[in-house]
C-alpha cells in the first residue's frame, strides 16, 4: 500500500476485515469503509494518527473499542446503522477534535 495515500474509499465491497497493514498508511486522512461487513477494526487501526474522517456506517460493528481513542486528530466519526451494543470506557474521551459523531 502507498504510504503517502491520503484518502481511501472502500465502500460497498463486502469486506469482512481490514488487514493489519492498514497501519502503514500513516498519511491517511479520510477512510470511507461504509456498506461493508466489518465486525471489528484491527488494533493497528488506532495508529492512523492523521485520520480526520472515519466513515464506517452500515457494517456489522457491535462495539467501539479502545483502538479508536488513539485517533486524536479525528473530526468526523460515522458509526450509524451498525449493531453497536457496547462502547468501551474512555473509547471516545480523547477525541478532543471531534465535531461530528453519528451513531444513529
Amino acid at each position: 500500500m502507498a504510504r503517502s495515500l491520503v484518502e481511501l474509499r472502500v465502500a460497498g465491497n463486502q469486506l469482512r476485515e481490514l488487514p493489519a497493514s492498514i497501519s502503514e498508511l500513516q498519511s491517511l486522512e479520510i477512510f470511507d469503509g461504509k456498506r461493508n461487513r466489518l465486525a471489528l477494526l484491527p488494533l493497528e487501526f488506532g495508529s492512523l494518527s492523521k485520520l480526520l474522517k472515519l466513515d464506517l456506517e452500515e457494517n456489522q460493528l457491535s462495539k467501539v473499542d479502545s483502538s479508536i481513542q488513539n485517533l486524536r486528530a479525528l473530526t468526523h466519526l460515522s458509526l450509524g446503522k451498525n449493531k453497536i451494543a457496547f462502547i468501551e470506557d474512555d473509547a471516545l474521551n480523547s477525541l478532543c477534535n471531534l465535531v461530528e459523531l453519528d451513531l444513529h
